[in-house]
């Protein structure tokens, strides 16, 4: 993993931030009701939007998984905070 992949997904996460929060608690709120794919979709345009390659989403814990020059990153919800995991493999 490159230093400067790493500190990418540190900007990005922070550019992302308060709308994966609001998708999140969303869901929390309304995934008996919701279609998965709808937050799908919205997720993966907020990574073509900074050019970051979308790779997949997860309802628990809700997260997604993207890679920014050939590296994974994992960002999901712990609780109350926020977690990016650089992805081993």
């Amino acid at each position: 993993m490159s230093q400067k992949a790493f500190l990418m997904a540190e900007e990005f996460m922070h550019q992302v931030n308060k709308r994966f929060c609001y998708l999140a608690e969303r869901w929390q709120d309304e995934k008996e009701y919701e279609d998965f794919n709808d937050y799908i979709v919205v997720i993966r345009s907020l990574c073509d939007q900074f050019g970051v390659v979308h790779v997949n989403t997860t309802k628990s814990p809700f997260g997604f998984i993207f890679a920014i020059e050939g590296t994974k990153f994992y960002q999901y919800i712990k609780g109350n905070k926020i977690v990016l995991q650089m992805m081993r493999g």
